[in-house]
């Protein structure tokens, strides 16, 4: 996720309430509170409705990575160029 953190304003926020549940020290089952809830939500939404559209630098190297992870019609890409 801290890919994402240039592109979500107040990202910060919203991992820090996240974080505890992922550390090697968590339980292996998570009680998930309502503030956690709420941040994933929160960061879910800001990270899929947010479009940003480049045309590549065709002399400039560039990865694409896709994913269709078996739902129906939906189909995820990422270009990333340095």
């Amino acid at each position: 996720m801290s890919y994402f953190r240039r592109f979500v304003e107040n990202f910060a926020n919203y991992s820090a309430i996240l974080s505890p549940a992922t550390a090697k020290t968590a339980p292996g089952v998570v009680q998930w509170s309502e503030e956690m809830l709420d941040a994933f939500h929160s960061l879910k939404v800001k990270v899929s409705s947010s479009v940003d559209l480049y045309i590549p630098v065709s002399h400039d190297s560039f990865v694409l990575y896709t994913n269709a992870s078996g739902v129906r019609g939906r189909v995820c890409s990422i270009c990333l160029q340095r």
